[in-house]
């Protein structure tokens, strides 16, 4: 689908050695330029740049979900990380989801790709001279004897085995190696560019030489027409053209569908960045401003609403319940709410594929809901639960991604067990189930249940961050006598009863009786609210500050009327009715680092619900109010100014 362009700079249009005049009054002293300028090249991929410095170092920002800037495990990245293990550059390249750099012995090291997080060095038959990428596509220029090059291309997913181009592909010297791609002047015409030129060229050409000759798979050809020295924003908004009328030395282009940011860089390490993005692209620590506080048109006199787990976090779906039992969903900021075929809930839940109802009657049912490309939410028929599980009555539903019910007894029933497409029973050695949440990924499965004292259990089959609450960081279960898988159990340390539990991803929190919050498990991203640092996930499991296996209080906030959790954040309501968010989550300000308690400017509410990518909550006046990162279909171009660090 991606039509990809990753702009390379390749120390073109650096500052010039001749000396230059210091700024200010006429017939001061003639300044040299330092002998190595800060910046030397800028490079972007889809959502990252990267910058050589002229000291040889390499820094990155934006998007890192495949670790394209570095390895540290923060999924986006607001400022220039200085790439370790990376020295002595003399090229740099970005492609899609990835990063490449040649180095001054002539090695080539590549990292990112969702295959390497610290930099790997790609084997080559001689010394590599330039390197460039195209979405996964890697060519690179090597060594061919005295003034001779040839070039090797792949893919990155198989970059120990670059093949050469055809035989006569040995030009005297390669000018500068380009990516090619079919966007400009018009569709079905093939061009290639680079950080300081656009130029029609043959389908699949990958390099220029100094003849202005194109270089590709299928030989050497030579334009008639005169190279086409356009603007590199020439294809973006008017907007950012006038920004850069005035071109600086180097910039480049991070292209994505929604997010497209340009940066230009100047050799004294003053980076300018314009358009629009949400993933850190614009190097100054921002990562997207929340869309203001929105009313949900057609919804009055809400008792309850949810939002999906984080599926998917680009289209958050959202259910309200009424007092009169009626329920409708939406996707948060994208579509108006949808009646759904039920007028008697008593409790909701929802994910990305289903709703779940508890009747008043007792019985529980299901609603499938379908997304059309974030643009049509559809319900289908609400069906009961089928099997022996129909037969029962239920007291509340479980509020987790595995829909489930707990029986007036105290029975947990999960609609889906994990790994089986069967309802199952959990039976907990308490006296009723109160309240019960869940969390899941690739690796872990964990519930923690409320009992009617007031206490909270936990289990979980493999955790390395506290998960249980009960002092413990690592917990594993363990198959019995009769080889069965017994979840590992604990009872969280709480200093008094609780009222209420929230759970997510790694990290769960829990509303005493008294209003106080407590928080346990992983603190990666500041989900427990309590000021910890910040640290890489490669850190030891028992690192201090990245988890907490006793429940600890989030700062800043007091005594809580709710509390609800989502991947790697925390949401609650005070004493006040304010809402108070932390952890990684776009909903808060991009001032502040999410470490600890933020209020976001809400109205007053007596609910509140959370995903990754949104927040919602119930006002006083019964309405519902939602805020996410920002209005889709409605980006807002900004721009950034900002210096490399030394």
């Amino acid at each position: 689908m991606f039509a990809l362009i990753a702009l390379v700079a390749v120390g073109c249009g650096q500052a010039s050695q001749k000396p230059a005049r210091a700024a200010g009054a006429a017939g001061e002293p003639i300044v040299a330029p330092p002998a190595a300028p800060r910046l030397r090249a800028l490079a972007a991929g889809e959502q990252h740049f990267c910058a050589l410095r002229g000291d040889g170092r390499v820094l990155c920002w934006g998007n890192n979900e495949d670790f394209q800037a570095g390895d540290v495990d923060d999924q986006a990245i607001g400022t220039p990380w200085l790439v370790e293990g990376i020295a002595g550059a003399t090229r740099i390249a970005a492609g899609g989801r990835a990063t490449c750099a040649v180095l001054g012995d002539g090695s080539l090291t590549c990292w990112g790709n969702g295959l390497w997080r610290a930099p790997r060095v790609v084997p080559l038959p001689g010394k590599a001279r330039d390197v460039a990428l195209g979405g996964d596509t890697i060519v690179v220029e090597v060594e061919a004897g005295p003034g001779n090059s040839t070039l090797f291309g792949g893919t990155l997913g198989r970059v120990e085995k670059l093949v050469p181009f055809r035989d006569g592909n040995r030009p005297r010297a390669i000018k500068s190696i380009f990516v090619c791609g079919q966007t400009l002047p018009a569709p079905g015409a093939p061009v290639c560019r680079s950080s300081i030129e656009t130029i029609p060229a043959p389908a699949g050409a990958t390099a220029i030489d100094d003849d202005g000759c194109f270089i590709g798979p299928k030989g050497r050809a030579c334009p008639v027409e005169d190279k086409l020295h356009l603007d590199g924003f020439s294809d973006a908004p008017p907007a950012w053209r006038r920004h850069f009328e005035t071109r600086p030395p180097l910039f480049a282009v991070a292209h994505f569908f929604g997010s497209d940011v340009g940066c230009g860089g100047y050799p004294d390490g003053r980076i300018e960045c314009h358009g629009i993005g949400d993933r850190g692209q614009f190097g100054d620590g921002r990562f997207g401003e929340p869309s203001p506080p929105a009313p949900v048109a057609g919804l009055a006199d809400v008792a309850q609403v949810r939002l999906s787990a984080d599926v998917d976090k680009n289209h958050p779906i959202a259910c309200a319940r009424t007092r009169g039992g009626a329920v409708s969903c939406w996707v948060v900021g994208e579509t108006a709410p949808i009646a759904l075929p039920i007028q008697d809930a008593l409790d909701i839940t929802v994910n990305l594929v289903r709703v779940v109802a508890l009747r008043r009657d007792g019985t529980v049912v299901e609603i499938p809901l379908d997304l059309h490309e974030g643009s049509r939410l559809v319900a289908g028929a609400a069906a009961p639960l089928k099997g022996p599980l129909a037969k029962r009555r239920y007291a509340s539903l479980v509020d987790s991604g595995v829909p489930g019910a707990i029986t007036p007894e105290g029975q947990l029933v999960q609609t889906r067990c994990p790994g089986s497409g069967n309802a199952c029973v959990s039976t907990y050695d308490v006296k009723s189930i109160r309240a019960r949440a869940a969390g899941w990924d690739m690796d872990r499965t964990y519930a923690c249940v409320l009992d009617d004292k007031g206490a909270i259990q936990c289990r979980v089959n493999d955790t390395e961050v506290g998960i249980l609450g009960d002092g413990r960081v690592v917990a594993k279960g363990a198959y019995d006598a009769a080889k069965r898988f017994v979840m590992a159990e604990g009872r969280a340390a709480l200093p008094g009863p609780a009222a209420q539990v929230a759970a997510a991803v790694a990290h769960v929190c829990a509303r005493l009786q008294t209003g106080e919050l407590r928080c346990w498990g992983e603190d990666l991203y500041g989900a427990l609210g309590n000021g910890g640092p910040r640290l890489p996930k490669g850190a030891a499991a028992n690192e201090p500050g990245r988890v907490s296996a006793t429940p600890v209080a989030p700062v800043g906030i007091g005594k809580v009327l709710d509390v609800a959790a989502s991947t790697s954040a925390t949401c609650a309501l005070d004493e006040e009715n304010a809402v108070w968010c932390w952890g990684q989550t776009s909903v808060i300000p991009a001032s502040s680092s999410g470490q600890t308690p933020v209020r976001l400017d809400l109205p007053k509410a007596t609910s509140v619900a959370m995903s990754h990518a949104a927040v919602c909550i119930i006002t006083q006046k019964g309405e519902v109010v939602c805020q996410r990162d920002r209005a889709p279909g409605r980006p807002k171009d900004r721009k950034s100014s900002f210096r490399l660090p030394e």
